[in-house]
């Protein structure tokens, strides 16, 4: 049974005033969700004050963790991602940032004419 254009206008007609009439609740329900979320990590980071300086670790650490299981729970998520968290920035406290000196090109010794060192 083939469908004619009428049928098929319609049908797009209904499926699109459906979701049109659904949008307002399921945007709610995002913006809901998103204030929750937000409530806890600011709850998390009063918890965990050291983490305010790292902000971008946490937030990495967080996603890595979600990512691997959709299912769980934000507060699951924060409190299985603390050690990782504490673990990485031990690590990015050690690393230097400040600027290094930059060889002089004229203290380099070249060996050849093809410009080897």
């Amino acid at each position: 049974m083939e469908l004619t254009d009428e049928q098929v206008d319609k049908i797009v007609f209904l499926v699109t005033e459906k979701i049109l009439l659904r949008m307002p609740e399921v945007i709610g329900n995002l913006m809901t969700n998103h204030a929750e979320k937000n409530k806890i990590r600011l709850a998390f980071l009063d918890q965990h004050p050291e983490f305010k300086t790292n902000l971008d670790v946490v937030r990495s650490v967080i996603e890595d963790v979600e990512s691997n299981d959709l299912t769980k729970g934000m507060q699951d998520i924060l409190t299985e991602s603390v050690p990782e968290i504490k673990k990485r920035i031990s690590m990015v406290d050690k690393m230097d940032f400040g600027l290094t000196d930059v060889p002089s090109k004229k203290s380099l010794t070249v060996i050849n004419d093809n410009g080897v060192i």
